[in-house]
């Protein structure tokens, strides 16, 4: 294989071929296991170090929409980009997002207790640049926010999706933290939404042929 020279360490070994069969013998916290196989042979596997720019480098192969999530202390807001968004759970209805531990962000919404996500629509890309680099101060200057009765952090205007949430549950998860959101207001809007991939933003198209 093309990537089999990159790899150093313990020799190549094959995988267990029962069904339901375990890795005895392998465990191994500080590594990962990587599955190589070439066509119609059988299943290899090896563990190998992953440094953190290689981890970041490979799941940029991974699309996501882009989010901002948002806060307020007292009057002043406070927000930053997100592509780690899901949800969770319809009853209750719950969702998550995954935040750098050391972000002031996250400072905010633990004292709070409350945050809102605002799913960008494919016209925001401007915004997602100007809350994942501009001073955190001046993030907010110019942005236009929607005004609804009830919602406690800003809600950004032109989102196509805006989630207001009290803090569910928060987790350790290594450099960042899971923050759980039971949400109490939705507001959805006319628009298509943003997407990110290697390092690039993107727009939702149908596959050929596809009516749906």
């Amino acid at each position: 294989m093309r990537n089999r020279q990159c790899l150093s360490g313990n020799a190549m070994r094959r995988a267990p071929s029962a069904p339901g069969a375990r890795l005895e013998g392998y465990p191994n916290p500080k590594k990962s296991l990587l599955l190589l196989a070439r066509p119609g042979q059988a299943l290899y596997f090896k563990w190998v170090s992953v440094l953190p720019e290689q981890f970041r480098a490979a799941l940029g192969h991974w699309p996501s929409g882009v989010s901002v999530v948002t806060s307020r202390t007292g009057s002043t807001p406070v927000g930053m980009t997100v592509s780690a968004f899901f949800s969770v759970s319809l009853r209750p209805p719950l969702i998550a997002v995954c935040l750098d531990r050391h972000a002031a962000t996250l400072a905010v919404i633990f004292a709070s207790r409350f945050f809102a996500v605002n799913v960008l629509s494919i016209a925001q890309s401007n915004l997602s640049d100007r809350f994942a680099r501009t001073e955190e101060s001046l993030r907010f200057d110019g942005v236009a926010l929607l005004e609804h009765a009830g919602a406690r952090s800003p809600l950004i205007a032109g989102a196509v999706l805006n989630l207001d949430c009290d803090v569910e549950a928060a987790h350790d998860a290594g450099d960042h933290v899971l923050c759980v959101g039971r949400v109490s207001l939705a507001f959805v809007q006319h628009g298509e939404p943003l997407l990110f991939h290697a390092s690039r933003y993107h727009r939702l198209a149908p596959l050929n042929g596809d009516r749906g």
